[in-house]
């Protein structure tokens, strides 16, 4: 991600508030598993960048609201693809070790993941597990 000038956390919270536009920062906390404090400073960062917009809660005072600018926007539409491209790359690896302690180490093993704080285990075959987190690394 370096090459769109991201890190992973910073890509994570763009993504959380493309998803949901308006999001307050202590809902981001909780979408993203990043602490209070640290959630503040990563998003005074990226609304100096001008990737987001942070304004307070019409309803709530003491909340802030957080939205993608436009260039917050371009710039998650143009990671997406290469974070996709991980994905897949890392799926294509696990499925890989899995075959390899299958058939020659002969190891049955189930592969679990922490995907947005949520720990997955995985299906009876590799394929199941991988649709199942595809669609969950996507969303």
């Amino acid at each position: 991600l370096a090459e769109f000038g991201l890190t992973s956390r910073q890509y994570l919270l763009l993504k959380c508030v493309g998803a949901q536009d308006g999001v307050t920062q202590v809902g981001l906390s909780e979408m993203s598993g990043i602490d209070r404090s640290t959630m503040t400073d990563m998003v005074s960062r990226l609304v100096t960048r001008g990737l987001l917009v942070r304004t307070k809660k019409v309803t709530d005072a003491r909340a802030y609201e957080v939205r993608l600018t436009e260039n917050g926007r371009q710039q998650l539409d143009l990671a997406m693809p290469r974070v996709d491209e991980i994905d897949t790359a890392l799926l294509d690896k696990i499925a890989a070790d899995q075959k390899y302690a299958a058939d020659v180490l002969k190891v049955q093993s189930t592969p679990t993941f922490f995907i947005n704080g949520e720990m997955v285990k995985g299906e009876q075959s590799f394929e199941e597990f991988s649709k199942r987190i595809n669609s969950l690394l996507k969303s």
